[in-house]
């Protein structure tokens, strides 16, 4: 009979399983949506961020197909799944993906190819950032860069057209004081003061911009009206 110690083994496995159920509990409870697909493309794992994220569930999404990738999509997955299959690095790419309401959303994908030490594949690890709160952050400062440059035009513009109205004003105000001056200049003097006048009006109306909160828009063209309010 041989009698062999197995003590060294069983806590080998024992570590080995403490240590894959602490792996699976990180993943779970990660902030960060992570998927896990196998060498078909079929979802191995999903984690809460993921069905947080995309609104299928990890039994929806466990064994079929990755569901975040909509026909659109297919070709541009394709291409970065051979990348990452391939070895190469595939971090921070930013893609479009869909939720399971059919809406697309803007996620920022890294992933990570898992393999044995005999070389195999064990799993495609993607993980997803959610590009929304960015976006909305870019699309206020934009916003509000836009409103700045918009302010400070309005009020470059107002400065410059009332000075020069000014100046126009007051050549017309001589010209009418002249003393040849003829009935038919003086009629169209006249007529240049009260243009003037209306030009200056427009001017002050100007004053809308300044206050702007947002930029109203028609379609592709923004609109401003800086009309006389009736």
């Amino acid at each position: 009979m041989i009698f062999r110690d197995v003590s060294e083994r069983q806590r080998a496995i024992a570590e080995l399983s403490v240590a894959r159920e602490n792996l699976a509990a990180i993943i779970e409870n990660s902030p960060i949506a992570m998927q896990g697909l196998d060498a078909d493309g079929r979802t191995m794992f999903w984690n809460k961020a993921a069905e947080r994220l995309f609104g299928w569930s990890a039994d929806e999404a466990v064994g079929r197909l990755n569901p975040i990738v909509g026909p659109e999509q297919a070709a541009e997955y394709a291409e970065l799944r051979g990348r990452a299959l391939d070895g190469q690095i595939v971090s921070g790419v930013e893609v479009e993906r869909m939720h399971k309401d059919g809406s697309s959303i803007a996620v920022s994908l890294s992933t990570s190819l898992i393999k044995s030490v005999d070389g195999d594949m064990i799993a495609l690890i993607g993980v997803y950032e959610d590009l929304r709160p960015r976006k909305a952050i870019e699309r206020e400062r934009s916003r509000v860069e836009q409103l700045g440059a918009l302010r400070e035009l309005a009020v470059g513009v107002r400065h410059e057209m009332n000075n020069t109205l000014a100046a126009l004003r007051l050549e017309v105000e001589l010209h009418l004081d002249g003393p040849d001056i003829a009935t038919g200049q003086r009629a169209s003097a006249v007529t240049m003061l009260a243009l003037t006048d209306r030009l200056a009006a427009a001017l002050t109306r100007l004053d809308r911009v300044e206050q702007l909160q947002s930029v109203p828009y028609l379609g592709d063209v923004r609109m401003l009206d800086i009309s006389e309010q009736r």
